[in-house]
């Protein structure tokens, strides 16, 4: 058995690699849990799913804009 920890520091006990479909679906369950408790509404794992795909395209934005606002400073 090997040991890693979860999101929240939690010792996690598996036989090998982790699945990677194993840990999609931990993010997804942990994204609700996060968003229920700050929004007191009931989250789906497709309100989940949403969520991250839209928090994840907001910071490729920004990185978007922070590559090119290096590029114009720079003169690249």
């Amino acid at each position: 058995m090997q040991k890693h920890q979860d999101r929240k520091g939690t010792d996690v006990a598996t036989s090998g690699e982790v699945d990677s479909s194993t840990e999609k679906q931990q993010f997804i369950r942990e994204t609700r849990e996060f968003w229920e408790k700050r929004t007191g509404q009931s989250i789906t794992d497709e309100d989940a799913r949403e969520i991250i795909a839209n928090v994840t395209g907001f910071f490729k934005v920004i990185a978007k804009w922070d590559s090119r606002a290096k590029e114009k400073k720079h003169g690249w």
